[in-house]
């Protein structure tokens, strides 16, 4: 019966009211009528998340050339010396970029 409750709690057309559930189509739909929707960042926000994602490609890109630098077997010590304690540097340093780039994506 759609539409109707059933004695269990449980909307007759699938689910707990207040659930996220998908419809056929692979969208997610909200059951309650909860307001849901992203927040507005604020101008300095938006500079920042915007500032974020250059930092961030920025980081990723210097990664990258560290990772071909390690993997490649050809560096003196001292330069894997350096690079590994640059790499454990920029990975700290990416994980709190991208914590930050999330929390205001959200």
């Amino acid at each position: 019966m759609p539409g109707q409750a059933r004695h269990d709690g449980r909307e007759a057309a699938g689910g707990f009211p207040g659930r996220e559930h998908f419809s056929a189509s692979g969208t997610k739909n909200q059951s309650s009528g909860a307001p849901s929707g992203k927040r507005r960042l604020s101008y300095k926000e938006q500079r920042e998340f915007d500032a974020l994602e250059a930092e961030l490609e920025q980081l990723n890109a210097e990664k990258a050339q560290i990772e071909t630098l390690l993997a490649a077997g050809t560096a003196s010590y001292e330069d894997i010396r350096t690079a590994s304690q640059r790499y454990e540097t920029l990975k700290a340093e990416l994980d709190a970029k991208e914590t930050r780039w999330l929390e205001l994506s959200l």
